[in-house]
């Protein structure tokens, strides 16, 4: 054997540091905001954040059109960090109402920040839209965030094992009524095996 192939079977001891093994799952957040500072320093006070194994990867929208042509796209987005104003005063509420009402996605957790707080009271966004959390991006410290992030990433996670349970259920359900409505035994002991 060459020397080459010899230096492709082994690894040089030098360059065990440089070896990542990556997880096999990512947590995948969105960031949505007209200020690409606030991508930069969410995504700086995220970074190096683990839950339950997976760590997280970031997408970014810098408007409500590019979140909604986002979320429409194939993917497995858990969180959303919405601002509430960008290209008009309600961009934000109306990408909620896309997640919720035209794509029917109950799953991914919301968390709306704002710039400014009086725009509407935090009561009656929580009550109006399914979202987790309504924060001013003052009050949001690293620690505070995390803990949204955490919480979000949790009722997610609820939620899928829910939807989960209740289709493994109805399947349950459909090959039992299946099943139970055979009259030839032969039929029966094939259906149930």
């Amino acid at each position: 054997m060459s020397s080459e192939q010899n230096d492709f079977l082994f690894l040089d001891p030098q360059q065990d540091d440089e070896i990542v093994v990556e997880p096999s799952r990512y947590w995948d957040i969105l960031i949505v905001d007209d200020d690409e500072e606030i991508h930069t320093v969410t995504q700086l006070a995220l970074s190096g954040l683990e839950y339950g194994g997976a760590r997280l990867r970031f997408h970014h929208a810098y408007s409500g059109a590019e979140a909604k042509n986002i979320l429409t796209q194939p993917n497995d987005i858990s969180v959303i960090f919405l601002d509430v104003i960008m290209e008009t005063d309600d961009a934000g509420f109306q990408v909620v109402k896309h997640v919720r009402d035209i794509l029917n996605n109950k799953r991914v957790r919301i968390i709306l920040r704002t710039g400014q707080a009086a725009n509407i009271p935090e009561e009656k966004v929580i009550r109006e839209y399914d979202i987790n959390d309504y924060k001013t991006k003052t009050e949001l410290t690293r620690s505070k965030l995390v803990t949204t992030l955490i919480a979000a990433i949790r009722s997610f996670e609820q939620i899928c094992l829910l939807e989960y349970q209740a289709q493994a259920m109805n399947t349950i359900l459909s090959a039992s009524k299946y099943i139970l409505g055979q009259t030839d035994i032969k039929v029966l002991c094939n259906k149930a095996l």
